[in-house]
């Protein structure tokens, strides 16, 4: 029996996937009558719907693309759950990797062994609950009244932790790209895909780009380049990675300490 596509896997996949559409169909319809109860003009309210469908749909291109990777290695249930609760793809790709390298095998690979498929099952479901377990303790944390300082002590100098969820997760996926840029192991037969030099000065230029748009953004009131920021420098730090492979001695700029 192949363990993958099982049938009552297939039956709590789409179960997951009902469940969802029906939560956020109830949200919206809650959302549409609350927005016309306090005088939101009908066109404005369409307006807003049509720009969430657009705004959602290129990202969810990407988010299938990393299902359907996924169907081929571990099977279209557990893919199709997977995104439709954790569509981050970084966080997919990542965990699932490193589960499969920990068994000597690929994420291409398609599992067969019914004890690797359950562990790596596990393990990409352990890695949600952190999550919903780590944050919401965090932010709980984060909302207790501390004690007043001396007056003498300069606002400015206090650490800003964020704010709401969505921060305390940027802050996590930020964390993940640093420490896979300064200690990711790569495959050894394949050159500068593991921490080294690129790896490291592609992430400053990352930061760079997403501090120099924020500025500029704040200077000449520019609200949309802020929202925009991260896709732009991802963009630009990749244009800025060519031209470093390029114009930099490959002794230097394709250097390895985790290749």
């Amino acid at each position: 029996m192949n363990v993958k596509n099982n049938v009552t896997l297939f039956i709590l996949a789409v179960l997951s996937i009902l469940f969802l559409v029906v939560q956020c169909l109830y949200f919206l319809i809650y959302a549409y009558k609350k927005g016309k109860k306090l005088g939101i003009e009908k066109s404005k309210l369409d307006g807003t719907i049509v720009t969430g469908i657009v705004f959602s749909f290129i990202p969810s291109l990407a988010i299938l693309a990393t299902a359907i990777m996924i169907m081929q290695s571990l099977g279209m249930p557990f893919a199709l759950t997977r995104m439709n609760f954790a569509a981050s793809i970084q966080d997919n790709i990542m965990i699932l990797e490193t589960v499969f390298s920990s068994f000597g095998i690929k994420l291409s690979t398609g599992v067969t062994d019914e004890t690797t498929y359950v562990t790596i099952v596990w393990a990409s479901v352990l890695s949600v609950f952190m999550a919903l377990m780590v944050f919401p303790v965090a932010l709980l944390l984060m909302g207790k009244p501390k004690k007043e300082k001396k007056e003498s002590k300069s606002s400015s100098s206090k650490i800003k932790l964020p704010s709401n969820l969505g921060d305390v997760i940027y802050s996590a996926i930020v964390a993940v790209f640093v420490a896979v840029a300064i200690a990711g192991q790569g495959d050894a037969g394949v050159k500068a895909d593991g921490a080294g030099v690129l790896s490291v000065l592609t992430l400053l230029s990352s930061f760079w780009c997403v501090a120099m748009i924020q500025k500029l953004s704040e200077k000449f009131s520019i609200k949309w380049l802020e929202n925009y920021s991260i896709s732009i420098s991802m963009l630009i730090a990749i244009g800025i990675s060519a031209i470093l492979v390029y114009s930099l001695p490959e002794s230097f700029v394709l250097y390895e300490w985790r290749g």
